[in-house]
């Protein structure tokens, strides 16, 4: 598994500042897991309300140099972002939002202030309840089942004790039909 951020290329306000995570597969295995991860994204991509996932920007297996990025007349010529591109020839790849914004859930909390345990206690309440709530929600409204929830696998950021959190990995995660019983 490789991630690597691109530099800014772009319209900051079209193209999330020009910041993108690729997301190589470098193995069999993960090709295929990582081709369904692209399927979940494409599939809350087509909802309207999504903003608590990581934004998908395409997948594909690279077979240039380069990759688009949808609805642009850009690329990004890997032989500057990535050394020795032909080991990643012909690799499944997801090209995704690199949320420079937000931090990993573990590192929230390792920020936190113990020495100030009321708005730490308040901090980490609010914080779990937008999580569980977010996967409620997912999970009755889709039947979405995320598959590997770890706190490395959320993103959370607070502003002035307003935590807003992204969901991302969803190479472990399915889409249980909910019509079936």
């Amino acid at each position: 598994v490789l991630a690597v951020i691109i530099p800014e290329l772009f319209d900051s306000e079209k193209h999330n500042n020009g910041r993108f995570i690729l997301k190589i597969a470098m193995n069999d295995y993960y090709s295929s897991a990582y081709e369904d991860e692209s399927k979940i994204y494409e599939f809350f991509d087509s909802k309207q309300n999504n903003q608590n996932i990581v934004k998908y920007f395409g997948s594909g297996y690279l077979t240039t140099n380069e990759i688009g990025i949808p609805s642009t007349n850009f690329e990004i010529d890997l032989n500057d972002d990535l050394p020795k591109i032909e080991t990643y020839k012909n690799k499944f790849y997801l090209l995704l939002e690199n949320t420079y914004e937000y931090m990993d859930y573990r590192d929230f909390l390792n920020e936190l202030d113990v020495n100030n345990t009321k708005d730490t206690t308040e901090l980490v309440s609010k914080s779990l309840l937008k999580i569980i709530k977010q996967i409620q929600n997912l999970n009755q409204e889709f039947g979405f089942f995320h598959g590997d929830l770890h706190a490395g696998n959320v993103k959370v950021q607070n502003q002035n004790n307003i935590i807003n959190v992204k969901l991302f990995d969803f190479d472990y995660s399915c889409i249980i039909d909910t019509n079936t019983k």
